[in-house]
């Protein structure tokens, strides 16, 4: 019985919290609209844009990965999980330098990657 009343009391400060932003919610349903609309009538801009993005987002999680693994180099495994750091950070670099050449082969690097990353967490 007392699930049920918490679950009651959330909902009811979600709906306060969606009343009280929902400006912010609109702003970000329209913006996010007008993004769709401009990756579908560019989607050559897309294409480099999420290439970019990725890489971006392969850099700094390649960094805090390295990092974190320097941190805890007495665990086991810190020589894998340093080399998908680096291979991230590399990969990141690659994507963000040459996000033409990255677009054509963005999804192989993502293959190589979630292997290494897969054996990374086994060992």
């Amino acid at each position: 019985m007392s699930n049920q009343t918490e679950i009651d009391g959330l909902r009811r400060q979600l709906a306060l919290a969606i009343q009280a932003h929902w400006k912010l919610f609109l702003a970000q349903g329209i913006l996010m609209m007008v993004l769709g609309f401009l990756a579908v009538a560019e989607p050559n801009v897309a294409t480099v844009a999420v290439a970019l993005f990725v890489g971006w987002l392969f850099f700094i999680a390649g960094i805090f990965r390295a990092a974190s693994a320097w941190h805890s180099r007495q665990m086991p495994g810190f020589a894998w999980s340093m080399l998908t750091a680096l291979l991230s950070v590399v990969l990141g670099l690659i994507l963000i330098l040459r996000p033409l050449a990255g677009v054509l082969t963005l999804t192989m690097v993502l293959v190589a990657f979630f292997i290494v990353e897969g054996i990374a967490s086994i060992l």
